[in-house]
């Protein structure tokens, strides 16, 4: 098994894809995470079939550190209702655990849905580097391949930031 190292300077951070991802931008909203009305621009990196995601959006600055969970749960709630829209069951949280990435706050969670009758497993990791959340998402089937499994696992445990926070939005 090879991995591809991907690195994105410009919202600081480098993970290992199965092979070079693709790139789009996406409007999400903010709202799950208490910013009112307000809508972001998300860098997202993906390769297509393989379950692995990565996105990058700013938030607005704030200086209330406990604030910070309620962002990344808020990022999590949201990937579950867009997930939602496309699943035939509503994704169910099995965990979810707020921690700390190279000592920038972060969440772990896992969850499960159903799409065209196959059950899919994701793993999910937020973290708040600086004023920019970087979520990674790494998914499989109910009857996982074992390269697959060891695939997703190497993926979601070589995600790392960059030195410093994302250069591409404003230091709070």
């Amino acid at each position: 098994m090879t991995l591809t190292e991907f690195t994105d300077p410009v919202d600081g951070f480098a993970v290992k894809f199965r092979s070079a991802p693709e790139h789009t931008k996406v409007e999400v909203s903010l709202t799950p995470m208490s910013f009112g009305d307000a809508t972001a621009t998300a860098d997202v990196f993906y390769e297509r079939f393989t379950g692995q995601t990565v996105a990058a959006f700013p938030v607005p600055c704030t200086k209330d550190s406990a604030r910070t969970p309620d962002i990344l749960r808020g990022t999590l709630e949201s990937t579950l209702e867009n997930l939602g829209s496309a699943a035939a069951t509503k994704p169910v949280i099995e965990t979810q655990i707020l921690t700390t990435i190279q000592s920038f706050p972060a969440i772990h969670a896992t969850f499960t849905y159903t799409v065209s009758g196959t059950k899919i497993t994701a793993k999910f990791l937020a973290v708040m580097h600086g004023s920019t959340v970087i979520d990674a998402i790494a998914a499989t089937t109910s009857a996982p391949d074992p390269v697959i499994e060891e695939e997703q696992k190497t993926f979601m445990e070589s995600f790392r930031l960059l030195d410093g926070p994302s250069t591409a939005t404003p230091k709070c």
